[in-house]
C-alpha cells in the first residue's frame, strides 16, 4: 500500500508519450530494492504521503466576497473551471489580463480535513465578478487558462440527506436542490451572459461541428433565437461528483436540478440531446455549485469536465492520454513565457502531439520546440503546426522533430530560454532513475542563466531528490511545487530556475 502513490498507471489527461529511452522494465531485484527505498524514505518522513489536498468552494469563502448576491448593475458573475492546483496562477493572470474589466476574484479554499483524493470535481474553481461589457465577455469566453466557463447560479451547502452514511432520503436531497434553483436570484444575470455568449458562440460556428454533444449544421446554428423572449428553453441538468455521498447517484442530483429549473422557469423542457442549455451542478464534500454551461461549441460530452476547443489541434487527439491546452497555458505562465521578448526559445522535450510548443506560439511571439522519441507522434505534432500555420492561429513557430530528451545533440548549450514539459514517466517503479538524472542534466545544459524549467510529472517527490542532489554545486533553485488534479488524479508541477553557471 506504501507504493500504491508510485505505482498506479499513468491515466491522466496529458499526451501518451513513447520515450522508450527513459523508461525500462526492471528486474525483481531492482523493483524490491526501490519498494523498499521508498518504505524507509516514508518511514522517516522525507517523502510527503499525505492525502491530496484538491480544491472547493465554500459558501462562507463566496460570502467574504459577496460574490454569491445578485451582482450590482453593470457587474457580472462567472463560474470557471482550472486545473485544480494551479488556481493561483488563473487567478494572477485573470487579475493581470483582465484589469480594466475590474475584475474580483472569489477566494478557494482546501478542505484538508476530509483525505479524499482527486476525483474530476477536484478541478479547480473560481468565482469571478467583472465589468458587464462586450469586451470582457469575450476576453473571458477566449481566456486561455480556463476549462470551463459558467454563468454563475450560485453556491449551496450540502443538503445534509446528501452527507448521510445509511440509506439517504431523496425528498430530502432533492428538495433542497429545487428550492434553491427556484429562489436564486442570479438567474437573471445568468441568462443575461447566456444569451451573449452563445451569440459569441453563434458567430464563430464552423458548419459541421459539435453542438452541445450533436453534429449539426451552420444553417441550424443560425436559425436559433437568443433573445429575451425565450419560451420552452430545452436544457440538460448535468452533475459533476467528487466525495462520498452515501447511496445518493448522481441522476438524482439531475433529476432535482431538473425540477428546480422547470420550477422556475413554466414551458422549459428537460432533453438530453438536442438541447440549448445546460446547466451545471459540482458537487463537493461540503457544497454545490450551480453554473449554465458558456463554452458549448466542440463540447462532446465524452467526460464529466466540459471539452476545450482545440482548433489548433487536429491530428493525434485519439490518443486517450493528453494534456489539456488550458493546463498547457498555465504552466507557460508559471514559465513567465508571457514576459519573454519576441523570438525566445521554448522546448518540450517530451512533446507528444505538441500541447505545450502549439500553446506558446499561438499566444506569444516565441520560437517554439517540440521533441519527441515516437516518430508517429511527431508526425502528429507537425500535422498540428502545419494546420495552425496555414490557418493563421499562431504569433510564434513551432519546429517539431524526433529526438531523446535525454540526448538532445542538436541543440546548443544555454541557447533555451524556457523549458515546459508534462513528463511521461507512466509508473515510477518502471522509471530508470539514472536516465531520468540524464534527462535533468541535459535540461541544465540546454537551459541560459536564470531561465526556468516547469516539470509535471506524478513523480514530483523523486524529481525534486535528483534535483536537490544537484543543489549544492549550484545547477537548480527549486523555486516552488504545485500539488495539482489532473483528469481526476494527482500530480506535481515542479517549478525550477537555472542557477548561474
Amino acid at each position: 500500500m506504501l507504493t500504491l502513490l508510485f505505482t498506479l498507471s499513468y491515466l491522466l489527461s496529458s499526451e501518451i508519450h513513447a520515450s522508450a529511452s527513459l523508461l525500462f522494465v526492471p528486474p525483481p531485484p531492482a523493483i524490491k530494492r526501490f519498494q523498499r527505498t521508498l518504505r524507509r524514505r516514508m518511514a522517516e518522513g522525507e517523502l510527503d504521503t499525505r492525502p491530496f489536498e484538491y480544491t472547493v468552494l465554500t459558501p462562507d469563502t463566496v460570502t467574504q466576497q459577496r460574490l454569491h448576491e445578485r451582482p450590482p448593475d453593470g457587474r457580472v458573475t462567472y463560474l470557471m473551471l482550472v486545473a485544480g492546483g494551479l488556481e493561483d496562477v488563473a487567478t494572477g493572470y485573470i487579475n493581470a489580463e483582465m484589469d480594466k474589466y475590474r475584475p474580483c476574484v472569489g477566494t478557494v479554499l482546501r478542505e484538508r480535513e476530509k483525505g479524499y483524493a482527486g476525483g474530476h470535481a477536484g478541478v479547480g474553481k473560481v468565482v469571478v465578478q467583472v465589468d458587464d461589457s462586450h469586451d470582457a465577455r469575450a476576453a473571458l469566453h477566449d481566456c486561455p487558462c480556463i476549462m470551463g466557463l459558467f454563468a454563475f447560479l450560485g453556491v449551496q451547502a450540502i443538503p445534509v440527506a446528501l452527507s448521510a452514511v445509511e440509506q439517504p432520503d431523496k425528498d430530502a436531497i432533492s428538495g433542497p436542490i429545487e428550492s434553491f434553483l427556484q429562489k436564486t436570484d442570479l438567474w437573471d444575470q445568468a441568462l443575461h451572459l447566456w444569451r451573449h455568449h452563445m451569440r459569441i458562440e453563434q458567430q464563430r460556428f464552423v458548419d459541421g461541428s459539435m453542438w452541445n454533444g450533436e453534429v449539426i449544421s451552420k444553417e441550424q446554428i443560425s436559425a436559433k433565437d437568443w433573445t429575451e423572449k425565450l419560451g420552452a428553453v430545452p436544457f440538460r441538468a448535468s452533475c459533476l461528483r467528487d466525495g462520498h455521498h452515501g447511496d445518493v447517484k448522481s441522476q438524482d442530483i439531475m433529476v432535482a436540478m431538473g425540477e428546480g429549473v422547470t420550477g422556475r422557469h413554466s414551458g422549459w423542457r428537460v432533453k438530453l440531446t438536442g438541447y440549448d442549455m445546460e446547466v451545471m451542478a459540482i458537487v463537493f464534500h461540503s457544497s454545490l455549485a450551480y453554473g449554465i454551461h458558456l463554452n458549448v461549441r466542440n463540447n462532446r460530452r465524452t467526460q464529466d469536465v466540459p471539452s476545450q476547443d482545440r482548433q489548433h489541434l487536429v491530428s493525434g487527439l485519439d490518443r486517450r492520454i493528453r494534456l489539456r491546452p488550458s493546463t498547457a497555458h498555465l504552466m507557460l505562465r508559471m514559465a513567465d513565457v508571457h514576459k519573454m521578448p519576441a523570438g525566445s526559445v521554448v522546448l518540450d522535450p517530451m512533446a507528444g502531439i505538441g500541447t505545450i510548443p502549439l500553446e506558446a506560439a499561438r499566444h506569444y511571439p516565441v520560437r517554439g520546440m517540440a521533441v519527441d522519441t515516437d516518430e508517429p507522434v511527431v508526425d502528429n505534432a507537425q500535422d498540428n503546426v502545419r494546420h495552425a500555420t496555414r490557418n493563421n492561429l499562431m504569433k510564434g513557430t513551432v519546429e517539431a522533430r524526433v529526438g531523446d530528451a535525454g540526448q538532445l545533440d542538436g541543440i546548443q548549450d544555454e541557447s533555451v530560454d524556457a523549458i515546459v514539459t508534462d513528463m511521461p514517466f507512466n509508473n515510477v517503479c518502471r522509471m530508470n532513475l539514472s536516465l531520468l538524472r540524464r534527462t535533468l542534466q541535459e535540461i541544465a545544459r540546454l537551459l541560459k542563466d536564470h531561465a526556468p524549467a516547469v516539470l509535471l510529472s506524478r513523480a514530483g517527490d523523486i524529481i525534486v531528490d535528483n534535483v536537490q542532489q544537484d543543489t549544492g554545486a549550484g545547477v537548480w533553485h527549486i523555486c516552488g511545487r504545485h500539488a495539482v488534479n489532473i483528469g481526476g488524479l494527482e500530480a506535481t508541477v515542479v517549478v525550477l530556475r537555472r542557477q548561474p553557471r
